[in-house]
Formats: structure tokens, sequence, C-alpha cells
């Protein structure tokens, strides 16, 4: 984004000299800030408020005429002033409050950057943008918005910002807390749009879920990562295992409980439920494993 420029920082300094004016008008309260004795009339009018960006001058023979139009005693002539002006105090907008303002007009789900905005100073207020379209009008992919800032009755100072729309990564997110061990599947997570500042490796199909399950807890909401999740195991410590025996030309089926974990083609310890003897075997598939025996038992 562009910085304020020279000009913009000068118009401000020479505005800074004035004495602040607030609404469409300058009245007497105004002037009492260097002229005391007008306080007595502190809530007449006096002349309309320059626009922002300008000022209004009165000199010290004009003060004096005010004084006695309004009724008021002259403070003794040495101690006028030999002029005064009033202008609106004035700053650059903020890229924070340029961004504010364009995502309060495009809605919060829009993803954009600011590339250029207006830096002349305008009076403090909140900057509006009305029918935002984000849709690019330039060939470098942005497009400019035009804007104001309301800062008295029937006045505005025109802004404007040049955006540009960036497309949000789409990606699972856990539809309901999930924990360690869930075979996740379609009905635990949602298809939605994310943000961009979301993680890298998102997964974006349900494909990606099937045989899987969480690393660790996650929280509903969350933008599920492939480093997230871990192949869930075929048989866990404790599961009840089929296991198939064959001898040969002879087979077996008997019911052991896993003592360790494994995915298939692993091997691991179970224990015979009925002769509680120990022994390891190929795990095959979910809740299934296998043992072959060479005439002699392993």
């Amino acid at each position: 984004m562009k910085i304020p420029s020279s000009f913009a920082i000068a118009a401000a300094s020479l505005l800074a000299e004035c004495l602040p004016v607030h609404g469409d008008r300058i009245r007497a309260a105004d002037i009492a800030a260097a002229i005391p004795a007008f306080g007595a009339a502190a809530g007449r009018a006096v002349a309309p408020a320059p626009l922002a960006g300008s000022q209004r001058r009165f000199s010290g023979g004009e003060l004096r005429r005010l004084a006695l139009r309004l009724g008021l005693t002259p403070a003794p002539l040495g101690t006028w002033p030999d002029s005064l002006c009033f202008a609106y105090p004035t700053k650059p907008l903020s890229p924070e409050q340029i961004t504010a303002a364009v995502r309060r007009a495009a809605g919060p789900e829009a993803a954009f950057e600011v590339t250029e905005f207006s830096l002349f100073p305008v009076p403090e207020g909140e900057a509006v943008f009305k029918n935002v379209n984000l849709r690019p009008d330039r060939r470098d992919g942005t497009r400019l918005l035009q804007g104001s800032v309301a800062y008295a009755p029937g006045r505005v100072a025109p802004v404007w910002a040049r955006v540009r729309a960036l497309a949000k990564p789409r990606g699972l997110v856990a539809a309901r807390d999930l924990r360690p061990g869930t075979p996740l599947d379609q009905s635990h997570v949602l298809l939605t749009n994310l943000e961009t500042s979301a993680a890298e490796n998102l997964l974006v199909s349900v494909a990606g879920l099937e045989g899987m399950t969480p690393r660790r807890a996650i929280a509903a909401g969350t933008p599920l990562t492939r480093n997230m999740l871990v192949r869930l195991r075929d048989i866990d410590p404790g599961q009840v295992v089929q296991v198939k025996v064959q001898a040969g030309s002879a087979r077996l089926l008997l019911e052991s409980k896993a003592e360790t974990g494994g995915y298939a083609g692993d091997y691991i310890m179970l224990r015979n439920s009925a002769s509680g003897q120990r022994f390891k075997a190929k795990v095959e598939g979910h809740a299934r494993a296998s043992l072959e025996l060479a005439g002699k038992e392993n």
C-alpha cells in the first residue's frame, strides 16, 4: 500500500494551525476558544463551516464586527488576534480503516486485499463503500471502489480503494468434536470455504477420510489437514480377533484377544481365549489374523 504523500502531509500541517470545527456551522463557542468574550453567545452560529480540506479565515476587523452584531462587549483592541482560521481536523485513513470499510460492504466471507487507497486527509468519521463488487475492472485483477466519509450534516469527503479479490480455499472442517479412534466418514465433516491463512495440506474430499482416525482430539470447526489424521488400525489392543490357523491341509478358526495392535500385514501378539497361550499372528484385516503352522507350533 502507498504511504501518505508529501502534499497530503503538508495540507494536514497547514490545516492543523486552524481552530477545529466539527459541525456544518462555525459558532461563537468555536471563536471563544481564542476570544473568551464570545462565550456569552456560545450557541449562536456566525458562518458556514468550510469544506473539508479548506479553511475559513476571519480578519481582526471581521471578528470585532461579529462581536458587535452579537451584542458582545469587545475586549481591548490589543488583546484581539490579527485573524482566526477554522478547519476540520483531518488525517489520512489507515489501511485497517479502509479494509474494515470494504469488509463491511462486501460481507464477512469476502476474501480480498487492498492494493491502493486514497491518502488525502479526511475528517474523523467512518469510511463507507456502497454496492461493492469485487469483480476485476483492470487487467491486473483489481477493481476501483468509490466511497466516502460523512463528517457533517449533508457533507461527505470522497475516498477510494483499489482491491483484489482472493479466492478462498475450500476444505473439510470437523462437523463436531472428534476423538482418536473414531473411524471417520462423511457425517463427521463439512466442506466449506476456509480463511486464506488456513494451513497447507488441507483435506478437500471425503475420500481422504477412508480408513482414517484423528491423531488427537479435534474441536468442531477445525479445518482438517492430512497430518491431523492417522490410518485406523485394523486391530487394537484388547480387541477380540478371529484367527485362521492352518497346519498343512487342516484349518481351524479360533477366537483370541489382541495384546498389541497393528495394520494389515503386521505381526501382533494375541492370547488364546480358551488356553491362555500367547502367540504371534499376521493381521489380515479388520479383527482378522492368520497363523500358519509348519509341522510345529509357533
